[in-house]
C-alpha cells in the first residue's frame, strides 16, 4: 500500500488520536499533518499544547512515519 497521510491540531492529544495514528498506519507509512498553534487558536481560541510538544510526542509513537507542518 502507498503513503498515508492524516491531518489535525491534535491538541490535546488523547487516547483516541493514538488508536487513530495506529489505525491509519496500517494502510502504509504514515505521515501526520500536524497543524500549527495559529490553525488552532483561529479554531477554538487557543491551544493547551504548543506545536513543538506536540510534534515531539506524535514523532515518539513507533506507527509515525513522519510530522510534517500544517496550517
Amino acid at each position: 500500500m502507498g503513503p498515508i497521510a492524516v491531518s489535525g491540531g491534535f491538541d490535546p492529544l488523547h487516547a483516541q488520536h493514538v488508536a487513530f495514528f495506529e489505525q491509519a498506519s496500517k494502510y502504509g507509512p504514515l505521515t501526520v499533518i500536524l497543524n500549527s498553534d495559529a490553525w488552532l487558536i483561529r479554531k477554538k481560541g487557543f491551544y493547551c499544547q504548543c506545536w513543538n510538544d506536540r510534534r515531539k510526542i506524535i514523532e515518539s509513537m513507533r506507527f509515525v512515519t513522519h510530522v510534517e507542518p500544517g496550517d
